[in-house]
């Protein structure tokens, strides 16, 4: 395994190796121990727990992609330990949010803040070492590395641990995730639902405080689904703090504790799934689509 992981490090470095050489890995690193120092850390988990001071807050931050603001000084806030699910139809800004939340793009105005610290600016690589996992639309696994292997790399960036230190963690994660007994077969040769939880596997390797999901649902039957839900909940038992994206309205309704729905970048309606879901705004933004979809194809 030792040889395994030394060929993952090697791509890595390679693959890095146009973007940032290694004093700027030392320089970013000794940065952020810099920023963790100065900051008072984060805050403390009683305060947390106690919903006295909100684990996430997005603080009327705009986004885009270079051709206007995708994100419209979008805020919500969201105690420690509980599910946000997040509904909107297409181009409403639910991905770009959730890129914003794992680093790979940065505001253009407006602040993030995850346990009191402010994460604006905070690398990817930053925010996976601080508690931030996050799971793709389309899974996106190693295809010719086997399930274990898989996880095992997750495990090792992104918790930074010693390869004999992360092999039995792993193997606990496989159990929880229900891919033990597949832990020797190949990313590539996994079924749809299995692939999902090898991707909330990989997320969910580094320990996170807060995990992100894009459409994990998607694609899957109804048992299947209800399976995946129980994982999630699962982990939610351990203190882990959920973003949801989801387009199945049916499984927000009772599988999250909030729910928001955006249009236009903006957070529209914010608070109990049944409330948001029966409200006229969503209604309006779902039912009114539909029927100009149903009127165009007429």
């Amino acid at each position: 395994m030792n040889t395994f992981l030394a060929t993952v490090q090697s791509a890595l470095r390679s693959g890095c190796a146009k973007r940032e050489n290694t004093e700027q890995k030392q320089r970013i690193g000794a940065s952020f121990t810099r920023r963790q120092e100065s900051v008072p850390g984060l805050l403390a988990e009683q305060e947390l727990a106690a919903g006295q001071l909100p684990f996430l807050k997005f603080d009327h931050v705009r986004a885009g992609y270079g051709l206007g603001d995708v994100l419209n000084e979008l805020s919500f806030e969201l105690s420690a330990g509980k599910i946000l699910g997040v509904v909107g139809p297409n181009g409403s800004g639910k991905t770009t949010m959730l890129n914003v939340l794992a680093g790979t793009l940065r505001p253009d105005a407006g602040q993030v803040y995850m346990a009191g610290l402010d994460i604006t600016r905070l690398s990817v690589e930053e925010r996976a070492r601080l508690g931030i996992g996050r799971t793709f639309q389309i899974p996106r696994p190693f295809p010719k590395m086997t399930v274990y292997e898989n996880v095992l790399t997750a495990r090792v960036f992104a918790a930074g641990l010693p390869e004999r230190e992360a092999e039995g963690s792993v193997l606990d994660l496989l159990k929880i995730t229900g891919l033990f007994e597949k832990r020797n077969c190949l990313a590539r040769s996994l079924p749809l639902l299995d692939r999902k939880r090898l991707e909330i596997a990989r997320a969910s390797a580094g320990n996170p405080k807060l995990l992100l999901l894009d459409e994990v649902a998607a694609g899957l039957t109804g048992l299947e689904v209800r399976q995946l839900i129980d994982l999630i909940f699962h982990l939610k038992s351990e203190s882990i703090t959920v973003v949801w994206i989801e387009h199945v309205l049916d499984v927000m309704s009772y599988a999250v504790d909030l729910l928001m729905c955006m249009a236009d970048g903006r957070n529209v309606v914010y608070g109990k799934p049944g409330e948001v879901l029966h409200s006229s705004i969503v209604e309006e933004l779902y039912l009114g689509r539909r029927m100009e979809e149903d009127h165009a194809q007429a």
